[in-house]
């Protein structure tokens, strides 16, 4: 999309669908985990904008690398990349359901977070009609929102039960249900659109708690293939299916040269590595070696 913040002309508005378990970490910790997620000012997960960004440049090379990232500390010539990238905000998570086996959940907060960005870059479509939107303003910390379908498929005795401790109860019926199918489609690309509940703030970080894994470990020793001594350690991971939300901006090259390539270059050259030769599948945080981290990003812009 056509944009112009500064130095960048053009955006696009990416969703982030985790496909394995996902460890963007912030190193050690004196708490009880060893390993903990990375967490915003909120307290909510999130993917720094320098994790994002390393875990892309990796899928660049030569002067296409430099061009849209930037020169490298040990290079003669300094200068900016082309490509900016904002932390990747919590959209959706997915929880456990006494019925349906799992939910894809989210709340005002994440919503009008998405909202937000939206409107940076100019998404022209209306995300949460009004009509929605007021009921969502309208849960109490008790209730949950789903669709029709959704209703049918979760509902036990007119509640849906999530991560065996939170029973919400569900409100009377409406039209504007199934617009929460829409938005399940649209932009968070839930095949199974009936998952998707909405739930009062009140209860998101508890529920995210509840949802996050936290993986014991050990370390073995390499000859006898036993426990090592003192290489127990925990780690927190974010389970699949979680949905995150960011921007990339573009501007026009900034390295040296006769050959500057304008915005919209800049822009064509990341959308055709990253959705036409990766598919959209690219890896991020720790441990990829042991399949964590594939995540598929998606352009909400297209």
């Amino acid at each position: 999309m056509h944009l112009c913040i500064g130095s960048y002309e053009h955006s696009s508005l990416i969703l982030i669908r985790v496909l394995t378990s996902l460890h963007v970490g912030t190193g050690k910790s004196a708490g009880v985990v060893d390993l903990p997620i990375a967490r915003d000012n909120l307290n909510l997960p999130f993917i720094p904008a320098s994790s994002l960004k390393g875990a892309l440049r990796t899928y660049f090379k030569g002067d296409e690398e430099l061009i849209i990232f930037g020169s490298r500390p040990l290079d003669k010539e300094h200068y900016a990349g082309a490509l900016a990238v904002l932390d990747g905000c919590l959209l959706a998570f997915p929880a456990r359901s006494l019925k349906g086996v799992w939910v894809l959940v989210t709340s005002s907060l994440l919503l009008k977070r998405f909202m937000y960005l939206a409107d940076i870059v100019g998404f022209s479509d209306s995300v949460v009609s009004e009509s929605l939107w007021m009921r969502i303003e309208g849960l109490e910390g008790d209730q949950v929102l789903a669709s029709l379908n959704g209703r049918k498929k979760l509902s036990i005795n007119g509640s849906i039960i999530l991560n065996e401790e939170f029973e919400l109860k569900l409100p009377s019926e409406s039209l504007t249900d199934n617009e929460i199918e829409q938005i399940a489609k649209r932009y968070l690309k839930l095949d199974d659109s009936w998952r998707l509940v909405i739930v009062h703030d009140d209860i998101l970080y508890s529920l995210v708690e509840r949802s996050i894994l936290r993986r014991t470990r050990i370390r073995l020793e390499k000859l006898r293939k036993v426990a090592k001594e003192r290489a127990l350690w925990t780690e927190e991971e974010l389970p699949a299916e979680t949905r995150f939300i960011t921007c990339f901006f573009y501007s026009k090259g900034r390295k040296p040269g006769k050959d500057v390539k304008d915005a919209n270059e800049i822009r064509k050259i990341v959308e055709e590595k990253l959705f036409r030769d990766c598919k959209g599948y690219v890896i991020f945080g720790g441990h990829e070696t042991i399949g964590r981290g594939l995540v598929e990003i998606v352009n909400l812009s297209c």
